[in-house]
């Protein structure tokens, strides 16, 4: 989860540390501003004082033995971008990087956010998406809490970090879209020229995917999972799920070599939704009549004001339907799961780890660093990282540059 007003820098994963440290009765974690720290990849590190160091004990240590969990970079002293330099700068493997949650502002927001078609293509179409969380995103929209954000553009963002001996982590965090918008912070397009040059960069051994997502919109999801499916063929690819792999993000994790979990993970939600309004009674109200003038039964189907009928939604059916079986059959190939047995967990409904290990939707449930440890072993023929140390390098940047020419549209293909 973002933290208001600070980056925050994952060093390990808060389940490896004690609730009761050994020297405090305060909490879990205590926070210090800079100072000496070892931190992964880095060792001994001065931290300047405008960086937050969170402070836990490992379940291994004692007394007032302590490690760095996370990194905080407050707003007000740091950019992402120069976050992201001094992590790379200073050699600091860590696990998870989040930007710091935008401030809310009052201001009235600039006319042409309204207007963006590229935002438009993002939320239009069919979705596959978790209910729930779609249901609470609306309704804070419409509270006015969760406000539109400005997209970051490609150009701004890496496409992955390597982290343990060339594996390549590669973020698919938040609802997905075919491109970055004010609501969906995960881009399908982008994520699949992540993976391309992951798989032409020489220093990546392996790939895997970090997804925290309800799913998206159907448009784009397609694509994504047949790129991961191609990079399997070149690089062993782990899908990592922290806490939520819904929908159309859990079409994606399928066509990797192993789904993992953590144990508060969420997985599921395998299906597609439309939703139409049928406004016409409140513009009878109103005193409007709606009149659709089409070439066709379907040309006009669902023009706000317009009566919707039950022939209209027969079609809206078989389109939701037809697409689902697409994604039915993509989820029975990935797993190597009949189809009658993907059928029965295809039910919209989202299981906890342990649960979903038993249904077959994932492989095992461990950490994050515990699921990059076994990818890099694996990738680098059982070769453990102190073997290999000193192969891993931070590619995400220079990839980018190599790839800054490319059109960003959907005619890019896989080499």
């Amino acid at each position: 989860m973002p933290y208001p007003n600070e980056h925050s820098a994952r060093l390990h994963e808060p389940g490896k540390f004690k609730d009761k440290p050994d020297w405090s009765k305060a909490g879990k974690f205590r926070r210090t501003k800079g100072g000496n720290a070892v931190l992964p990849g880095a060792g001994m590190t001065k931290v300047p004082a405008t960086i937050g160091i969170i402070w836990g004990q490992l379940k291994t240590q004692k007394g007032r033995e302590s490690t760095a969990q996370a990194l905080r970079f407050p707003i007000k002293d740091w950019t992402e971008a120069q976050a992201r330099k001094w992590l790379k700068d200073n050699k600091v493997k860590y696990i998870k990087f989040e930007p710091a949650e935008p401030a809310k502002e009052e201001s009235k927001e600039p006319e042409n956010l309204i207007f963006d078609p590229k935002c438009f293509d993002a939320h239009l179409g069919e979705w596959m998406i978790e209910p729930e969380w779609l249901s609470n995103a609306i309704r804070l929209i419409r509270a006015g809490v969760m406000k539109p954000m400005h997209a970051v553009e490609a150009e701004e963002r890496e496409f992955y970090h390597v982290v343990e001996d060339g594996i390549a982590v590669i973020n698919l965090m938040g609802a997905m879209g075919k491109s970055f918008g004010k609501y969906t912070k995960a881009s399908t397009i982008f994520a699949r020229q992540g993976i391309r040059a992951a798989v032409r960069d020489k220093s990546v051994n392996g790939i895997l995917l970090h997804i925290d997502s309800p799913g998206g919109a159907a448009a784009g999801t397609n694509e994504l999972a047949r790129q991961v499916k191609l990079a399997n063929k070149e690089k062993p690819v782990f899908a990592h799920i922290d806490d939520l792999g819904a929908s159309a993000a859990y079409w994606v994790a399928s066509q990797a070599q192993k789904i993992i979990s953590n144990p508060t993970g969420q997985i599921g939600s395998i299906g597609t939704v439309a939703v139409v309004d049928d406004t016409s009674g409140k513009y009878e109200m109103q005193g409007i009549r709606v009149h659709v003038i089409s070439t066709g039964d379907y040309k006009g189907s669902f023009i706000d004001g317009a009566p919707v009928s039950e022939k209209q939604l027969d079609y809206l059916q078989k389109r939701v339907d037809d697409l689902n079986a697409i994604f039915l059959n993509a989820i029975s190939k990935g797993r190597d799961m009949p189809i009658a047995q993907v059928r029965e967990v295809a039910d919209g409904r989202v299981h906890i780890a342990s649960e979903a290990k038993k249904l077959g939707l994932i492989d095992s449930i461990q950490f994050l660093e515990d699921s990059i440890a076994e990818l890099s072993k694996l990738a680098n023929g059982g070769k453990s990282s102190s073997e290999s140390k000193g192969r891993a390098r931070s590619a995400g940047a220079a990839a980018r540059s190599r790839m800054k020419n490319l059109e960003y549209s959907l005619d890019l293909k896989p080499k």
